[in-house]
């Protein structure tokens, strides 16, 4: 393979990476008001999409399996939970698969994205994933949705060989 070759591989590679971290969750928008437990929240909606209203949504985190809240487990979800999202700006992506972005007890169905402190959204660590990550929850690829959960995880790209020329 020519220089020219590898270049325009990894260029290629380079750029699909950057457009599937791109991909903003920018579909509705709000402020955590309430937490029912780790994977359930409202949600007061700044920012609305046709499937929300203009009010307050229940959330409901896709693709993540937690304990019941009366359980030790789920009430440190629900603890864990409220501490990061209470009064915190979040941002959804809404499940484009099930109806109204619904599932069948009418929350919505999202991954959700951490607003960070100078506005920006935090695309690296979805809070489905951060759960998941501090032992709160277990990742539960769900048929019905259009989410894929190893997203949350991007396969990195690693160049073993550089080539002088």
């Amino acid at each position: 393979m020519t220089m020219r070759m590898k270049l325009d591989f990894v260029l290629i590679v380079m750029g699909l990476v950057a457009a599937s971290v791109s991909a903003e969750p920018d579909e509705a928008s709000g402020m955590v008001i309430a937490v029912e437990s780790g994977d359930i929240f409202s949600v007061q909606i700044d920012k609305a999409d046709p499937r929300t209203g203009s009010e307050v949504e229940v959330v409901k985190l896709a693709d993540v399996s937690l304990q019941p809240v009366e359980s030790a487990e789920g009430k440190a979800a629900k603890e864990f939970a409220e501490a990061l999202l209470m009064n915190r700006t979040v941002w959804l992506d809404i499940d484009d698969r099930s109806g109204g972005g619904r599932d069948s007890f009418g929350r919505l169905l999202c991954v959700v994205y951490l607003e960070e402190p100078d506005g920006g959204i935090n695309l690296t660590h979805p809070f489905n994933k951060i759960l998941v990550e501090a032992g709160h929850a277990e990742v539960g690829d769900f048929e019905d949705d259009e989410f894929d959960p190893t997203d949350w995880w991007p396969a990195w790209v690693v160049i073993n060989e550089v080539e002088a020329n």
